[in-house]
């Protein structure tokens, strides 16, 4: 047998590598280099609103609520670069430490997730496609929320596609709330990271409510939900209501042209050209495989978890990759 046999018939195990590979050149690369660029655009505002000239934590309250952001993030950056500045670790390497440090958890919970539902192979890719994806590589050295509100995204949606497997039958009351409570307070805690995570973990309340089967479930579902709406809602009222930065005084607008402008922006930053190289094979190797017609035995539990997220919008991995990690995970 030939090498180019050898090596089309041990293609996955050749992938595998391939995007294993990627994976950690990108896991090494969040941390190199953290503290060469002194702090530039947003990541002043963390430097500010983090109060690291405060030591007074009312005080620390006060200025973290006077930006258009939740005060969460800033609350833990402040604490934690105070830490490092007992080593002499100034404040751009450690902020950016721990964006890195979250980046890198962010990959953790998706192949957690993903494990004991795709392929090693289709899981192998999906973080591959993750990790070098623009979103992922920007955010991971990034002195700002977004790496951890990409942690808090995963875990919301592996709480919440764990339990929408169970709502096919009736299920306990107390384990139905205990799971839905542990969900909420992760929603909670996702709305004062990032507003926009109070949407997201509304979307996936949407999807149990949907999934659900029998009126006392969707009842829970509803009123954990509506809960975890309003009193993230109020909070944000509250922190909103002493913001010193006004919507007229800044670029942020919201008019349909500004939202069209900035999903364009996203769709560009979405991959880099190695995703788009990864992408690419992707769909020769699919085509290929259609071409051939095979079509191995459907396995309910893949077929259940990608109709989820394609369902909610699960933010990775990022759709051109969905097809093919769905025939990857078939036995």
């Amino acid at each position: 047998m030939s090498i180019i046999q050898k090596i089309i018939l041990n293609r996955a195990r050749v992938i595998s590598f391939f995007a294993w590979f990627l994976v950690a050149t990108s896991v090494v690369l969040a941390f190199w280099g953290l503290g060469d660029q002194s702090l530039w655009l947003d990541e002043i505002f963390t430097f500010y609103f983090s109060g690291q000239d405060l030591g007074d934590p009312n005080a620390i309250l006060e200025r973290s609520m006077e930006d258009i952001h939740p005060p969460f993030y800033y609350h833990i950056i402040h604490y934690w670069s105070t830490l490092w500045s007992t080593l002499g670790i100034q404040f751009a390497t450690s902020a950016r430490l721990f964006s890195a440090i979250m980046a890198v958890l962010s990959l953790a919970i998706l192949s957690r997730v993903l494990s004991k539902r795709v392929s090693h192979s289709a899981r192998a890719v999906t973080l591959a496609l993750a990790a070098t994806s623009g979103i992922w590589v920007y955010f991971a050295q990034e002195a700002r929320s977004y790496a951890l509100a990409h942690v808090i995204v995963l875990i919301i949606a592996a709480l919440a596609i764990r339990q929408g497997g169970k709502l096919s039958t009736p299920q306990p009351v107390p384990a139905l709330v205990g799971n839905l409570f542990l969900l909420a307070v992760v929603s909670a805690v996702g709305s004062l990271v990032h507003m926009y995570l109070l949407l997201v973990a509304g979307g996936f309340f949407a999807g149990l409510l949907w999934l659900a089967r029998d009126v006392r479930s969707k009842i829970l579902i509803a009123a954990f939900g509506v809960t975890v709406a309003l009193a993230s809602f109020v909070v944000l009222v509250w922190t909103q209501s002493s913001s010193v930065l006004s919507s007229s005084e800044n670029w942020i607008k919201t008019d349909l042209s500004f939202l069209v402008i900035h999903f364009k922006s996203l769709l560009r930053s979405w991959m880099l050209p190695t995703s788009h190289g990864i992408v690419i094979l992707l769909i020769v190797v699919l085509q290929w495989r259609m071409l051939r017609n095979i079509r191995p035995k459907h396995s309910d539990a893949s077929i259940l978890f990608f109709r989820r997220l394609l369902h909610w919008g699960f933010p990775l991995p990022p759709p051109s990759c969905l097809r093919f990690l769905y025939y990857r995970s078939l036995p």
